[in-house]
């Protein structure tokens, strides 16, 4: 018996445009939330599982190291899936955070 075959990826979302952020602020798209006088950020309903279908970017961040306190995304349900279509699934969950355009998933980073 042939194993079932998995549905194509989907392609990437196109991103609109950032409004500018104030100087000195760090600001949001989506439903992500900035606390402790922009320090720190949060998924929506936090500590609890955020919404499928949702996203976020974070932006106008001073250049200095990220504390992570904690981070978890949903695991790959299908780890052979090539959801970002670069033709390698090793590198792919269809949950992350990405920082500086380093993909992170799971729990590590």
């Amino acid at each position: 018996a042939q194993p079932p075959s998995l549905p194509p990826p989907l392609p990437p979302p196109s991103l609109p445009p950032l409004a500018p952020c104030p100087l000195g602020d760090v600001c949001t798209t989506g439903p992500c939330l900035i606390t402790d006088g922009g320090s720190c950020a949060t998924s929506p309903d936090f500590p609890n599982d955020y919404p499928n279908l949702e996203g976020c970017t974070l932006y106008g961040m001073p250049p200095v190291g990220l504390d992570v306190i904690a981070f978890d995304v949903e695991g790959d349900e299908y780890p052979y899936s090539d959801y970002d279509g670069d033709g390698d699934f090793r590198n792919d969950c269809p949950d992350y955070l990405t920082v500086n355009g380093v993909k992170y998933c799971g729990t590590s980073g």
